[in-house]
């Protein structure tokens, strides 16, 4: 355990599928500083956008901290939806710092306890338990599951391959619906559905069971008709993509008696806040007989902004109020 700040700065990155996310802390204490958004597509590896990122900020970092949206195997990640491999020693190496490498929705977790006011829209009452654990939980290019405990004092994640259990129809009409919906490697999973490529299939099922099944299109053009048409069926398939969200999210909750609550985080949910109905949304939270008094423990918000970069800047200062294992993660 660290018994003061990591060196600083410190340049913190939030790589998905789809974007990477740079961000410089100079000093112990101080928020993460402009964002550098980058595409992951523009850059053949890892390195280059480092490179370049370094660049773009003008000096050299005291220590890197990575959050990359794929499981973690020592001080390598290979992202799950993007042809990188992250490898924290070389790139430590190659800037001559140190570095410390999390699971993309473990740093989410990180940030939890810190996340307060505007960074936060409740679906419901929010009451969470101090002490209880806490867990994130965001679709994006795939779907990142995490939780976060209160160890004696300290904080610590628990990283999860969470998005790929089985997610099944709970009515003769999701039957119906599920039977048309593309699977991927043979399953459908949460992420198969809660995800942006999910919810592009989630639409193209729909429009299957209309027939009107020529009709394919891509989560963005599908929540920009929707929130531009909140009657159409662009907007029908989002607040399906919402109930299942809800029902994901409630069996997060009981899975980890998640009283600290529940946090969605991921870009695509704080875009789709005009469709979604807190009433509607608890109503399937809560639906998990024979446990729905647990669930109704669990309080549930949506996270605005780029919340792992405070939760990455949060450990750089101060490391001891967290209890990371020592795992070949840190170099």
């Amino acid at each position: 355990m660290s018994s003061g700040p990591l060196p600083h700065p410190l340049l913190l990155a939030d790589i998905g599928g789809t974007n990477a996310r740079f961000a410089w802390v100079e000093k112990p204490g101080d928020p993460p500083g402009p964002l550098l958004r980058l595409a992951t597509r523009d850059f053949a590896n890892a390195e280059s956008a480092f490179v370049h990122a370094v660049g773009h900020f003008g000096m050299a970092p005291g220590t890197l901290i990575l959050a990359i949206a794929g499981p973690r195997e020592g001080s390598t990640i290979p992202l799950t939806n993007a042809d990188w491999t992250v490898d924290m020693a070389a790139l430590a190496g190659r800037f001559q710092c140190g570095g410390v490498l999390f699971n993309d929705f473990e740093a989410l977790a990180l940030a939890l306890p810190f996340l307060e006011g505007e960074a936060l829209i409740p679906i419901g009452p929010w009451t969470p338990a101090p002490t209880g654990v806490r867990v994130a939980v965001g679709p994006g290019t795939g779907l990142g599951v995490a939780a976060l405990a209160d160890a004696g004092g300290r904080f610590m994640p628990l990283s999860s391959e969470g998005a790929h259990v089985g997610f099944g129809p709970l009515s003769r009409e999701e039957e119906r619906l599920f039977r048309q919906v593309e699977r991927v490697e043979g399953r459908i999973t949460a992420e198969v559905l809660l995800s942006g490529p999910g919810l592009a299939r989630l639409h193209a099922a729909r429009m299957v069971l209309q027939d009107r099944g020529g009709e394919h299109r891509d989560a963005a053009a599908i929540t920009a008709e929707a929130l531009s048409h909140p009657t159409g069926q662009a907007a029908e398939t989002v607040r399906l993509f919402l109930a299942f969200l809800a029902r994901f999210a409630g069996d997060l909750a009981v899975t980890f008696r998640a009283e600290g609550g529940v946090f969605i985080g991921g870009g695509i949910v704080p875009r789709l806040m005009p469709l979604l109905d807190p009433q509607a949304f608890r109503m399937n939270f809560e639906a998990k007989a024979p446990v729905v008094g647990l669930a109704q423990k669990c309080p549930c918000a949506v996270i605005k902004g780029e919340a792992a970069l405070i939760g990455m800047a949060a450990y750089g200062a101060t490391p001891e109020r967290f209890l990371i294992p020592d795992d070949g993660r840190t170099v």
